[in-house]
C-alpha cells in the first residue's frame, strides 16, 4: 500500500489498520504526501508498484 502521511482525506491510521488486516500487505508511508500523486514521487511510486507486481508472481 502506498499512502501519504499528510493525507487529510484518508488518515494514515486507516492505512496502518488495513495493512494489519491484509495478509502479506506492506505499507510505504510517504512523508509529506497528501491525497495526491506528486510528480517528484513518480519514480518512487513506480518502484513500489513494480515491487508489488513482482511479489504477486510468487503466489
Amino acid at each position: 500500500m502506498i499512502h501519504g502521511d499528510a493525507d487529510p482525506l484518508v488518515l494514515p491510521a486507516a492505512a496502518n489498520d488495513l495493512v494489519r488486516k491484509l495478509r502479506g500487505a506492506k505499507l510505504d508511508l510517504i512523508p509529506g504526501m497528501g491525497h495526491d500523486l506528486p510528480l517528484p514521487l513518480v519514480e518512487r511510486l513506480v518502484d513500489d508498484i513494480e515491487r508489488n507486481a513482482q511479489r504477486t508472481s510468487a503466489w
